[in-house]
């Protein structure tokens, strides 16, 4: 009796918190029209946007095949997590992947694991955790709850270090219950590895960046230092054609401030 009453008062908040955080349309997935070619992620993330991300990033290999990067702009409560990791693998898989939550934007519980599996970030708006969960509400039992909740573990955590990410992610993830959110800070997501760039991916990028100028790892080094205080703040962020030239100034020498 305690069981039903507590899955029916879980079911409750559950569908209390989807209202809240907006999640009755499912996510749209586009190409922005406009110089920049951006992917916007606006909605809730279901079983069929993976086909749908994987649809527009192959567009943007075909179209546009001198982009320097793959904007997305991601604005989403959550949603599916088995989807929202075939996501954050489709985005791994992309190297010029560069996503973005704007200021006026979010990104709530699955959604941190398509932030998670891109390589570049560019962090400036909510991003919330709690607790992950299956989204049937189909009966269960308790062992089968429990068996369900050790595979979305093990899913997660080998997600999250296939991409680099800390496990302890997925467990400040699970202290959080589901009917609440925890808004983590700039420094408390840095925590966890959701920093500007994947390590692996600085690693063979400034290498060979540095081999394509001619000048040494340090002289690139502080190169980019140089594009992250000039070229990564906003308003200049929020247009993405001053973005990109910005950066082949810096990066190029021609520009120093």
């Amino acid at each position: 009796m305690r069981f039903a009453l507590h899955r029916i008062l879980f079911i409750f908040f559950s569908a209390a918190l989807s209202l809240l955080l907006g999640v009755a349309t499912a996510a749209s997935i586009a190409i922005q029209n406009g110089p920049s070619h951006e992917v916007l992620i606006e909605g809730v993330i279901t079983n069929d946007d993976p086909a749908k991300l994987f649809a527009r990033i192959d567009e943007l290999f075909h179209r546009f095949p001198n982009d320097a990067f793959h904007f997305i702009s991601i604005n989403s409560p959550g949603g599916n997590v088995e989807a929202a990791i075939k996501m954050g693998a489709i985005l791994h898989a992309d190297s010029r992947a560069y996503i973005t939550v704007a200021t006026d934007q979010r990104c709530y519980s699955a959604c941190v694991l398509v932030v998670a599996g891109t390589m570049r970030r560019n962090l400036h708006g909510q991003i919330g955790i709690h607790r992950l969960y299956s989204d049937s509400v189909e009966p269960s039992s308790y062992e089968e709850i429990r068996a369900n909740r050790q595979a979305i573990a093990k899913a997660v955590r080998q997600f999250l270090s296939d991409v680099n990410i800390s496990p302890t992610l997925y467990e400040a993830m699970d202290l959080i219950p589901a009917n609440q959110l925890k808004i983590l800070t700039q420094r408390e997501y840095e925590s966890f590895g959701l920093i500007e760039t994947d390590p692996v991916l600085d690693e063979l990028s400034s290498a060979a960046g540095a081999r394509n100028l001619g000048i040494t790892r340090e002289q690139y080094n502080e190169r980019y230092s140089r594009v992250e205080q000039i070229c990564m703040k906003e308003p200049l962020v929020n247009d993405k054609t001053r973005t990109e030239q910005c950066i082949r100034d810096v990066m190029s020498g021609t520009r120093s401030n």
